[in-house]
């Protein structure tokens, strides 16, 4: 069982040709910099971690494009994990702290009762853009809050609206509805 992650030459150049990797609960502490080495390095799951991470600085030298960490935040410097799972009927999302893009694609997305049951709750005042991909409902609430977001194109897959999807989008003065 491992208990930190922070030791790379035990693995020499092996570790050039990761590529994903799943963290059970059970490691304790990454080193800084430890994925330096990990040139392919794209994806990476956190089970159960429970210690702040810091993406900018833990992945800096890695083709990083997919974190998943159960937290909110890093504690060091306020960059969110990339964050992804499914928001309803063959639908799923991506959230990328980077571009500040929420990705939705396919189906139909889950109506809310309200904001705080949206899977991208903790990320509403960080998200500047939404992409819709083959999206066929807009569910409720979905975007109550994204004070970023300026304008939003809506594909002509979508064919309704739940109901407060956009309140409280502040700065939204554009919408571009493609159907």
């Amino acid at each position: 069982e491992l208990k930190e992650f922070d030791n790379e030459l035990k693995y020499g150049n092996k570790l050039k040709q990761v590529k994903e990797i799943i963290m059970s609960s059970s490691i304790g502490y990454i080193k800084e910099g430890i994925f330096d080495s990990m040139t392919e390095l794209t994806n990476i799951e956190y089970q159960g971690y429970s210690e702040p991470l810091c993406p900018s600085t833990l992945f800096t030298k890695t083709s990083i494009q997919y974190v998943n960490v159960p937290m909110d935040y890093c504690l060091f410097c306020g960059a969110t994990p990339i964050t992804k799972g499914s928001c309803g009927e063959n639908c799923t999302y991506m959230f990328n702290h980077k571009t500040k893009e929420l990705e939705i694609n396919g189906g139909e997305m889950t109506d809310w009762n309200d904001v705080t049951e949206v899977p991208w709750f903790t990320q509403i005042k960080n998200i500047k853009k939404i992409v819709l991909k083959d999206v066929e409902h807009i569910g409720s609430y979905s975007f109550t809050g994204c004070s970023l977001i300026e304008e939003i194109v809506i594909p002509e897959s979508v064919v309704s609206i739940g109901y407060g999807a956009f309140d409280e989008c502040t700065k939204l003065s554009r919408i571009e509805y493609k159907g």
